[in-house]
């Protein structure tokens, strides 16, 4: 699996406003968001590069909430990094979520 670093609010919050915008979208019950997320867990539990399955995992992640991430988010949206050069971030809907994801082995520290 990727290491995952998400900078948001908190957490509540951003469960919160998943959950908002999948009522105005498509209502999904909690037990068949329990059972997405479960065969989302397990169907990209030895998944480790980022390059190749970096778009897909973000995907079929949204979609254990019912959520198009298309929608919702850019990928790879370009930002300055803290050291004054460009970079960019895997993921970010604004105001919500913002996803930067490294293959397994590889420091997350490093991305900011």
């Amino acid at each position: 699996m990727f290491e995952l670093g998400a900078s948001v609010a908190d957490d509540k919050t951003t469960i919160d406003k998943l959950t908002k915008h999948r009522k105005k979208r498509m209502a999904l019950s909690w037990n068949e968001i329990k059972d997405r997320a479960l065969n989302f867990s397990k169907e990209w539990a030895d998944t480790s590069n980022e390059e190749a399955d970096a778009k897909p995992f973000l995907v079929e992640f949204f979609n254990v909430f019912g959520i198009s991430s298309k929608r919702v988010s850019t990928f790879e949206h370009r930002v300055k990094k803290l050291d004054d050069k460009a970079g960019y971030i895997d993921l970010l809907w604004k105001g919500t979520i913002l996803i930067e994801m490294k293959s397994r082995g590889k420091n997350l520290d490093k991305a900011y």
